[in-house]
């Protein structure tokens, strides 16, 4: 996740896919373009075919899998949104923001053995966690996410 905004009252953290969605929509053209040429040479049932299960498959996956996803912390509003939104559905969890306690990173093991990483708000009590993205990555930035969130929370008045 990436800080969009950051000021006194308010933290917004954001993340969308934007390598993946432009791979799942390019490989959706590709198919199509490919489709369209035997359609245009008169080969039209292997046209449609070839171009149709590259606009299903691609587009079923461009619609599976590029969700946007976004933290929003207040202190004016006393609140803590969590949004995701995803091509069929979006989803809002709001809490108070007395209700968090930090911000943490989630691990877990990849299939070649490397340590994996996700951030994660913590809450109060037996009130559990909520990851901030579906995926754990190697790279840094749940790492910085989790930074940003707990530098911002301990500066509350």
């Amino acid at each position: 996740m990436k800080v969009t905004r950051e000021t006194a009252d308010e933290l917004v953290l954001d993340h969308v896919p934007w390598l993946l969605t432009m791979l799942l929509a390019t490989l959706v053209l590709i198919g199509f373009r490919m489709g369209w040429a035997l359609v245009a040479g008169g080969e039209v049932l292997s046209g449609l075919a070839l171009g149709g299960a590259f606009v299903v498959i691609g587009g079923g996956a461009l619609a599976a899998f590029a969700e946007r996803t976004q933290l929003w912390l207040s202190r004016s509003g006393g609140t803590m949104a969590f949004r995701r939104r995803t091509f069929w559905s979006r989803t809002e969890v709001t809490h108070p923001m007395r209700d968090i306690s930090y911000a943490t990173l989630q691990t877990t093991q990849g299939s070649k053995g490397g340590t994996l990483y996700r951030a994660a708000i913590l809450l109060d009590g037996d009130k559990g966690q909520i990851a901030l993205t579906q995926s754990y990555t190697s790279g840094r930035g749940p790492e910085r996410a989790v930074a940003a969130i707990n530098r911002w929370l301990s500066t509350r008045a």
